[in-house]
């Protein structure tokens, strides 16, 4: 079982408590950068895994994308 302990308090995702997937909230669609510092734990039932995520969130604006290169 996926759990967010802490640092979620803007619900800037959502967990999936089974798969542990993550999913952005519509609101993080804005011009405004956010950080987030959040505490993840895993459990089978018998062992328990905590580990501390840190959420970036950054501005692409579309001058920014016209503008970059790709390079291979």
């Amino acid at each position: 079982m996926y759990t967010i302990l802490s640092g979620n308090n803007a619900n800037l995702i959502a967990l999936n408590g089974t798969t542990g997937e993550l999913t952005l909230s519509p609101q993080l669609n804005t011009n405004v950068p956010r950080q987030a510092s959040m505490e993840i734990s895993v459990s089978d039932g018998v062992n328990e895994a905590k580990a501390v995520m840190q959420l970036q969130v950054r501005l692409v604006t579309d001058e920014m994308l016209f503008n970059s290169i790709t390079v291979r």
